[in-house]
């Protein structure tokens, strides 16, 4: 869970109120995988700067193979990723299984038209753990019949409630075994949920992966969508959550860092008017968490009006550089700056730093260097503007 960045989020962490409780050990994640493609980039790109050669190749293919996972889970009918299954690599939604009150049998006698993974519920009358076992019985993805144990010591538990994850796929199940369950506790039996959908499935572009036109598919499709991404304070963590409402929809919380690295892809793919509209979004709950309990939280839910989540910890700081790269400005020092296309915000914006003033309008920028020397430069290309002076 710590790998995401974001523990809390309530697909996989079982210590959450809203816990769908999946193993996420069980899946192939597009976001960790985008993770890992750029850190071999930014690896073969150091070993390249040190000549370091020899690993490159291996980096490479590295990087080839996460690139081939993350372009097999993308939905072009649903215009975005998908986590996959880890061993069926298939993208399925969840059903129900079947149930059961007590100990006994749940009798199943399905065959899935593809490998289904089981996952288990059980709610405590009593909120409290019980010694349960689980033995299913039925017919794996290799056509071959097993039955599956899962140990009381699999079962993960919090506040009463029992969470866990079947370790195989099955074509066929043909019932299930339950010993050890209070009389009074219920358990219910899906197949593990892959539709879900959280910001992190949108990770690939930050990573630079995506072809321009796939790109132009996601933004405009989904992160643009307000019936998807796209919300009145920002970007929404997730969306098709099982347990929403159209209440808790609006109100699921703003991750500062994700959504930073969100911002960072469509900059990358050339959408800096879109950044910073979303930008914008972000400031109106961080500058209102700010002025009411003059804090910066974790955590902004999309409303705006509630905060929660650590305090003035380092991922509740406002994004400094990705501001600057959205408003199109890289300060090298402060007697070289870089300068890059319009300035996307409604405003003329106006940066200091060690002396050095830059005032960056629509289509022109102004740079007044730390020795007095002023330069006025247009926006309409890339450009590094030096103070000759200071040699």
């Amino acid at each position: 869970m710590v790998q995401t960045g974001f523990e809390d989020t309530p697909f996989f962490s079982l210590h959450h109120p809203r816990s769908l409780g999946m193993d996420i050990s069980s899946l192939e994640s597009p976001g960790l995988c985008s993770y890992l493609y750029n850190e071999c980039n930014s690896l073969i790109a150091i070993a390249k700067i040190i000549n370091h050669n020899e690993p490159i190749s291996k980096l490479e293919a590295y990087a080839s193979n996460l690139k081939l996972m993350i372009e097999q889970s993308w939905n072009e009918q649903a215009a975005g990723y998908f986590y996959r299954d880890r061993d069926s690599h298939i993208s399925s939604p969840g059903e129900e299984v079947g149930t059961i009150q007590g100990s006994g049998i749940i009798e199943i006698n399905t065959n899935y038209p593809h490998p289904i993974r089981p996952i288990f519920f059980i709610e405590s009358h009593q909120r409290v753990t019980h010694p349960t076992k689980i033995f299913i019985h039925g017919n794996g993805a290799t056509g071959s019949h097993h039955v599956e144990q899962i140990t009381p010591g699999q079962i993960h538990w919090h506040l009463g409630n029992g969470y866990v994850t079947g370790d195989y796929t099955y074509n066929t199940i043909e019932f299930i075994e339950v010993d050890g369950m209070h009389p009074d506790d219920t358990m219910v039996v899906k197949t593990v949920d892959y539709s879900i959908t959280d910001q992190s499935l949108l990770f690939p572009l930050w990573a630079g992966i995506l072809s321009k036109d796939r790109a132009k598919i996601l933004v405009n499709l989904t992160i643009m969508n307000n019936k998807k991404y796209l919300g009145p304070f920002g970007l929404r963590t997730w969306i098709e959550f099982p347990k929403d409402n159209e209440t808790l929809k609006e109100n699921n919380g703003i991750f500062l860092p994700w959504a930073a690295l969100i911002l960072d892809g469509l900059v990358k793919y050339g959408e800096r008017a879109k950044a910073a509209e979303l930008f914008m979004r972000l400031m109106k709950s961080l500058s209102k968490g700010s002025h009411k309990n003059i804090t910066l939280n974790r955590t902004y839910q999309n409303k705006a009006d509630i905060l929660f989540g650590a305090q003035n910890s380092l991922p509740t700081l406002i994004p400094q550089g990705l501001f600057l790269r959205i408003l199109g400005l890289e300060i090298i020092n402060p007697y070289t700056v870089e300068i890059s296309g319009y300035n996307p915000f409604p405003w003329p914006v106006t940066v200091k730093y060690q002396g050095l003033i830059v005032i960056k309008q629509e289509k022109q920028s102004i740079i007044r260097f730390p020795d007095g020397q002023t330069h006025t430069v247009e926006n309409d290309k890339l450009q590094r503007i030096n103070c000759w002076a200071s040699k």
